[in-house]
């Protein structure tokens, strides 16, 4: 095997990545993690290799040989939901996202967030194959939008404007699998009288995120999806603990799991969403058996 320098692993690895901006684009908005083909592996790639020619054929060589069939099997789809109060909040989350493609999980950037301890783990191709096999989504939601829903108590009523509002959010359209990227537009911040109530309600009810994901699952309900919260899911391999559960009536993902991401304002920082983003990715490794306990 031959040993390439650093330098010619760093030269090769940055030309790569920067032609990826050209793979996504000839692909559909894929990117190279999207088919297995991790950071680690470039660099083993141009370890092996003695141009950077002979690199690039290699990795050639690995893309074909993907099988996409093999990783979309799954009947669970994962919904990271957080909520945001200024822009912010929004920002950050979508530092973390395509939100054109649905709020799909950038892995790349998720990779660059890590230390370089991390960028090392062996659980990096579990965790994106994880990613991959949920097809795992960021999701931003306006905290306005949840306080018109907010209805902890069991004889509580949502009203019929809370809920049209709601069901106009990404969120919703993505669950109940109406998103349109082509009539995509960014969610941004509200300066109103109504985004600053919500703001002092979201800072007195992250302590209690199970009355969020009861009433998110309230609206769900009413408005056609039948949903349930602090649903536990059972593996052979595992276990966790649906937020919310939606039941679709058919298709390829016909149960999504949400997860509630109910951090303060101020700890919606991108080390949180990064920390965050890294739990579930463990934990739904291990719910799919990538990951052995």
């Amino acid at each position: 095997m031959r040993s390439r320098s650093p330098k010619f692993t760093s030269t090769f690895c940055r030309v790569f990545n920067e032609s990826g901006y050209t793979f996504s684009f000839h692909n559909n908005g894929a990117v190279l993690a999207d088919y297995q083909l991790l950071e680690n592996d470039l660099e083993t790639v141009s370890k092996r290799a003695a141009t950077i020619g002979e690199a690039i054929e290699d990795v050639g060589r690995r893309l074909s040989a993907f099988t996409p069939e093999l990783q979309d099997i799954s009947r669970y789809q994962v919904m990271m939901l957080w909520p945001v109060t200024d822009a912010t909040r929004i920002s950050r989350i979508h530092q973390f996202t395509d939100a054109r493609q649905g709020y799909k999980l950038n892995w790349s950037a998720w990779y660059q967030s890590l230390n370089q301890e991390e960028q090392k783990s062996i659980y990096l191709r579990e965790l994106n194959r994880s990613r991959l096999y949920f097809d795992m989504r960021l999701v931003p939601i306006a905290a306005a939008d949840l306080q018109g829903i907010y209805r902890p108590q069991d004889d509580d009523t949502i009203p019929k404007h809370a809920l049209e509002r709601f069901s106009k959010t990404h969120f919703f359209s993505l669950v109940a699998r109406k998103w349109n990227p082509e009539t995509y537009a960014p969610l941004r911040e509200r300066d109103s009288k109504r985004a600053e109530e919500a703001r002092n309600w979201y800072e007195g009810v992250t302590q209690d995120p199970t009355s969020i994901g009861k009433s998110i699952a309230k609206a769900l309900t009413q408005l056609g999806l039948k949903s349930y919260y602090e649903k536990k899911i059972q593996s052979p391999h595992s276990s966790v603990r649906a937020d919310v559960l939606v039941e679709l009536d058919a298709g390829p993902r016909s149960e999504v799991i949400v997860e509630l991401k109910a951090f303060a304002p101020e700890n919606t920082r991108p080390s949180s969403i990064s920390d965050a983003v890294g739990s579930t990715l463990r934990r739904h490794a291990g719910l799919a058996g990538f990951i052995k306990r």
